[in-house]
C-alpha cells in the first residue's frame, strides 16, 4: 500500500512508525550486545536518548524502503503482463552490452574490490589524513550515540597521532610500512596488549575520548565508519576486526554513492566512473576520514542535477528538482565552504516546472541550503573568534587574522593567488601530492611511477569527460552555465583557503598553511560535468557514436588502479 490518497496516509504512517519503532529497539539491543560493559538484559543500560535518535533515523529510511518495495512490486507485475519476448532485451545482456549500457556496474565492482583490499593491506593505524586518530575517536563516539565506551586499544588509537605513538613504542623508531614486518608486529602487539589489559573508559553523554562532543556538523562525515564499528562490536570482533569493519563501511558508502551518482546520468557516467577509481580516493575510502563522504555526496548531487537537465523539456516535479539539495548539504557539511557551488543549481529553467510556485519554491530552497551551510561555519567564527586549530601555527588568532584580511583585502587576494599557485605547482602535483594517486601513511611510490600513473589517469579522465557527451548535454553548454560554475568553484576554493588561513595560519603569513591538493577532489566532478561540456562536441553525439570510448575508459581506469595498488603495496 502506498500513501496515494488521504484515506491511506494515516494507516501508512502508523505502520511505518511501528516498523521504525521495531528497528529502533533492535538497534538499541544491538548496541548493548556489542558494548564491552553493557547488557540488554539490564534495564538501566537502555538509553531513551539513543533510542529516540535511532527512531528519528529509522523513520525516513523505513518510509523510503516501503515505497521502494511497493514500486518494485508494481514493476514486477507490469513485466509479468508483457507479451512473451517483449522484454527480452532486458533478460539477455551480454558483457559487451553491459559495458556499453551500464558501465557503472563494472566501476562499482572494481571500487568495492580494490577498496576492501586496501582496508586489509593498510597498516592498523594507517589513515590518509593526519587527523586520522581524531576521526576514529568521533566515529567510535557516534557509534554509541551516548555514553561511548573505549577499550584500551580504542583509547590508544583515539588519543594521539598514530605516527607519533608508533615511533615511541619501546624507544624504537617504529613506522610500520609495507616492507617493515617487524615494526608492524610491534604495533599490533601493543594494540592487543592495550585491548586486553588497559581499563575500560566510559565517556558521559555525547563526549568523545578527547573530551569534545561529537555533535558537530562536520562530524556527519564519520557516520559510515561509525556504522562499521557498531557492526564490528555486534559481532564481538577484536580491535583489529572492529577497526577493519569501520574501514569497510567507508568503502561501501563511497562505492555505492558513486554508483548511484552514475545511475542518475544519461551521459557522463564514464568520466565519473574513471574519477571514482582514482587511487587517492580508493585509499581514502578505506581510511578514517570524511574526505570521501564529501566527494561522493557532492558528486551525487551534481550528477542528479545534470541528470535532471538531460531529461530535455519534460516537466520536473518539485521533489525531482530538489533531489540534489539533500546530498549536497550532507556532503558539504564537512567542508561547508563549498556552498557557493549551489549557485549553478539556479540555472534550471522555470519552464521545466509545472507552476511558477514550484519554480520559486525550488530557488528559495537552494538559497536556504546555501544559507544553512554558511551559518554552519560562519557562526563558529563569530562566537569564538579567538582560537584556532591546535595543530596549526603557534601564532594563530582567528580574530586578528580576520582583522588583517579586512584591513587589506587586496593584499589578501594576493595571498590566495600565491597559495593556489603553490598548491597547483607542477612539482607539488607530480612529486609531493599527486592529485589522482597519493597514499599518505604508506611508503610513497617512486616519483616516476606515481607521476606516470597520475598523469595517465588525469589524461584519461579529461579525454573521457570531453567525449562522453550526447545532445542531451546541450542544455548545460551555454556560457551562462560555465560562468556560474566558474564563479561557484572559484568562491568555494577561495573560502577553503580562507578557512585555513584564519584557523590554521599565523597572522599575516604570505601563504595559507594546511591547504592540501586533495581538497580539490570534491570540486572535480562539478568542474568536469559543467566546464568541459562543449556544444560543438555534444552536437556530434560522441557518447553514442564512439563505441571504443566505454572499453577504453573502463579497462584503462581499472588497469591504472591495479598498477597503483601494486606500486603502493607490492613487495619491493
Amino acid at each position: 500500500m502506498k500513501p496515494n490518497s488521504r484515506s491511506n496516509r494515516c494507516v501508512w504512517w502508523a505502520i511505518t512508525g511501528l516498523w521504525s519503532l521495531l528497528v529502533c529497539v533492535l538497534l538499541e539491543v544491538g548496541t548493548l550486545i556489542g558494548a564491552p560493559a553493557s547488557s540488554p538484559f539490564v534495564l538501566a543500560e537502555w538509553r531513551p536518548t539513543r533510542m529516540l535518535v535511532f527512531f528519528v533515523l529509522a523513520l525516513p529510511l523505513v518510509s523510503w524502503a516501503r515505497r521502494r518495495l511497493a514500486e518494485l512490486r508494481e514493476e514486477h507485475e507490469r513485466r509479468r503482463q508483457l507479451p512473451s519476448g517483449e522484454d527480452a532485451d532486458s533478460r539477455h545482456v551480454t558483457p559487451r552490452m553491459l559495458l556499453w549500457r551500464s558501465p557503472e556496474y563494472v566501476f562499482l565492482a572494481m571500487s568495492l574490490c580494490s577498496g576492501i583490499l586496501c582496508a586489509f593491506l593498510l597498516p592498523a593505524y594507517a589513515s590518509s589524513s593526519w587527523d586520522g586518530f581524531t576521526h576514529f575517536d568521533y566515529a567510535n563516539a557516534i557509534s554509541y550515540v551516548v555514553d561511548a565506551q573505549y577499550t584500551g586499544a580504542d583509547a590508544l588509537m583515539a588519543s594521539s597521532n598514530a605516527f607519533v605513538w608508533s615511533q615511541a613504542i619501546e624507544g624504537q623508531n617504529v613506522f610500520p610500512t609495507k616492507n617493515d614486518a617487524a615494526a608492524r608486529e610491534v604495533v599490533y602487539d601493543t594494540l592487543e596488549d592495550a585491548e586486553e589489559n588497559d581499563a575500560l573508559v566510559v565517556c558521559e553523554g555525547t563526549s568523545a575520548f578527547t573530551g569534545d562532543t561529537w555533535i558537530s556538523a562536520s562530524h556527519v562525515g564519520n557516520i559510515p565508519n561509525a556504522v562499521g564499528l557498531w557492526a564490528g562490536r555486534l559481532l564481538h570482533l577484536g580491535f583489529d576486526g572492529r577497526y577493519l569493519m569501520g574501514r569497510i563501511a567507508g568503502v561501501l558508502f563511497y562505492s555505492l554513492t558513486m554508483f548511484l551518482a552514475m545511475r542518475r546520468m544519461k551521459s557522463g557516467k564514464l568520466a565519473l566512473g574513471v574519477f571514482s577509481l582514482f587511487p587517492t580516493l580508493v585509499i581514502l575510502s578505506a581510511s578514517y576520514t570524511y574526505d570521501t563522504w564529501s566527494v561522493s555526496l557532492i558528486a551525487y548531487a551534481f550528477a542528479a542535477f545534470v541528470g535532471n537537465c538531460q531529461k530535455g523539456e519534460c516537466e520536473l516535479t518539485l521533489h525531482d528538482a530538489c533531489a540534489p539539495l539533500v546530498p549536497f548539504v550532507l556532503g558539504a557539511l564537512v567542508r561547508a565552504v563549498y556552498f557557493p557551488l549551489l549557485v549553478v543549481l539556479l540555472v534550471l529553467p522555470a519552464k521545466r516546472f509545472s507552476s511558477r510556485r514550484d519554480s520559486a519554491l525550488y530557488r528559495a530552497l537552494v538559497v536556504l541550503a546555501a544559507a544553512a551551510l554558511l551559518a554552519s561555519f560562519g557562526i563558529r567564527f563569530l562566537v569564538a573568534p579567538g582560537g584556532g586549530d591546535p595543530q596549526g601555527s603557534a601564532d594563530v588568532s582567528q580574530g586578528n587574522q580576520v582583522g588583517f584580511i579586512l584591513a587589506d583585502p587586496i593584499r589578501y587576494v594576493g595571498v590566495m593567488l600565491a597559495t593556489t599557485g603553490h598548491v597547483l605547482a607542477p612539482d607539488r602535483l607530480v612529486a609531493f601530492e599527486p592529485l589522482a594517486f597519493s597514499a599518505p601513511y604508506v611508503v610513497a611510490p617512486s616519483v616516476p611511477q606515481s607521476s606516470a600513473i597520475n598523469g595517465l589517469l588525469l589524461g584519461l579522465v579529461l579525454v573521457v569527460c570531453v567525449l562522453d557527451r550526447t545532445q542531451d548535454d546541450l542544455v548545460l553548454a551555454p556560457p551562462l552555465v560555465k560562468a556560474l560554475a566558474t564563479l561557484g568553484l572559484a568562491c568555494g576554493w577561495g573560502l577553503a583557503i580562507t578557512g585555513l588561513y584564519v584557523s590554521f595560519t599565523a597572522v599575516g603569513a604570505p601563504l595559507a598553511e594546511g591547504v592540501q591538493v586533495r581538497y580539490l577532489l570534491a570540486l572535480l566532478p562539478p568542474a568536469g560535468m559543467l566546464l568541459l561540456d562543449f556544444a560543438a562536441v555534444a552536437r556530434r553525439d560522441p557518447g553514442k557514436k564512439l563505441r571504443w570510448l566505454a572499453p577504453i575508459a573502463v579497462v584503462g581506469s581499472c588497469a591504472l588502479l591495479v598498477a597503483a595498488l601494486l606500486v603502493t603495496f607490492g613487495v619491493a
